[in-house]
């Protein structure tokens, strides 16, 4: 599974684009209010849950990506960071750049499960760049765009 986090103006955007170039992926769009997040949680709960007890990773509900906001990768970390992401992707990065903010150190710790710094570079236009390697723990990779 791959998380991607964007402003909630362009989640939809995320699940149009992969749904036209990667129609074989399934996507959620993890938004809404808490109501609603709650029976998303309550359904994954249980997979993850059998799929723990037989050794198996845990996998988010058989979605391949996930697409949510950085407020609900906050406020959801408790669950959002439980599952085995291969690769976490941060659109509209640079939001990212003050190491000192709540959501540095919600996806740096909480997804990522590392620590230091970020290596990455920020660009507008440029491809994503991997987070410098340090994401050993849930994320295998973290692309910034």
């Amino acid at each position: 599974t791959a998380l991607v986090v964007c402003p909630l103006s362009v989640v939809q955007g995320w699940v149009d684009e992969l749904a036209r170039v990667a129609p074989q992926l399934r996507c959620l769009a993890y938004t809404g209010g808490a109501e609603a997040r709650a029976t998303v949680r309550d359904a994954a709960v249980p997979e993850a849950l059998r799929c723990l007890r037989a050794g198996l990773p845990a996998p988010f509900l058989g979605y391949d990506v996930v697409v949510t906001t950085p407020e609900i990768a906050m406020m959801d970390d408790f669950f959002l960071r439980e599952f085995p992401y291969r690769c976490l992707v941060v659109d509209e990065a640079q939001r990212l750049k003050n190491p000192r903010s709540r959501l540095y150190h919600t996806l740096l710790y909480g997804y990522c499960g590392g620590g230091g710094k970020p290596q990455a570079q920020l660009g507008h236009a440029a491809p994503a760049a991997a987070w410098g390697g340090r994401c050993g723990g849930v994320a295998r990779r973290v692309l910034l765009t």
